[in-house]
């Protein structure tokens, strides 16, 4: 997804995302300078679930920003690297509202 292409998230509800860093989170979700992020785009009530590998008080920041604007976060990192993908065992924590 390019941060250019978002218009089309202004029906969703819900997005997942799995990305590289909360940088990436960050650019994605707040925008950056002469592009709107999700934050601009998704409706009110909205959810946005992390499932990336930011940083927890970057995390709690994000979710105090996306509250402001009615949205939902929920911070869903995951473990077990490319071994427990390969067999199936990852695992998840759910932290949010």
């Amino acid at each position: 997804m390019v941060a250019d292409d978002l218009e089309g998230f202004s029906d969703v509800r819900v997005v997942i995302a799995m990305l590289p860093d909360g940088c990436v989170v960050d650019a994605i979700v707040l925008g950056r300078p002469g592009h709107k992020g999700l934050i601009d785009i998704l409706p009110v009530g909205a959810s946005f679930i992390d499932m990336s590998s930011s940083q927890p008080i970057s995390s709690r920041e994000l979710a105090k920003t996306l509250a402001q604007q009615g949205l939902n976060f929920m911070d869903t990192p995951v473990f077990g690297g490319v071994k427990r993908t390969r067999d199936g065992s990852l695992a998840i924590v759910v932290g949010g509202r």
